[in-house]
C-alpha cells in the first residue's frame, strides 16, 4: 500500500485521491530458485488475504466524498 500511495503522490492528482490503508493480513510468504536456464518462483498465499482484497476493491469502489478544492500552480513562463 505504500508503494502505491509514493506513485499517487508523483502525479498531477495526488490531492484528489485518497486510498484507505490496506487491513492486516497473515503474511505472504514466497521462495525464488535462479538455476543457469530458469528461475522458479513459489508463493504461499493465505485465503484470508484474497477475502480482504476482495472487500477493500468493493470498499475502492463506493463513492467517495469529494476532495477539497485545490488551486492549479501558476504557470511558469518559459524563456
Amino acid at each position: 500500500m505504500a508503494f502505491a500511495k509514493r506513485i499517487i503522490a508523483m502525479t498531477p492528482v495526488a490531492n484528489s485521491v485518497r486510498l484507505p490503508d490496506f487491513p492486516s493480513t497473515p503474511p505472504i510468504g514466497w521462495t525464488v530458485k535462479a538455476q543457469e536456464d530458469q528461475i522458479k518462483v513459489d508463493a504461499i498465499v493465505p485465503a484470508e488475504v484474497f477475502e480482504t482484497a476482495a472487500q477493500y476493491v468493493t470498499a475502492l469502489m463506493r463513492p467517495m466524498p469529494a476532495p477539497e478544492a485545490t488551486t492549479a500552480p501558476e504557470a511558469v513562463p518559459i524563456p
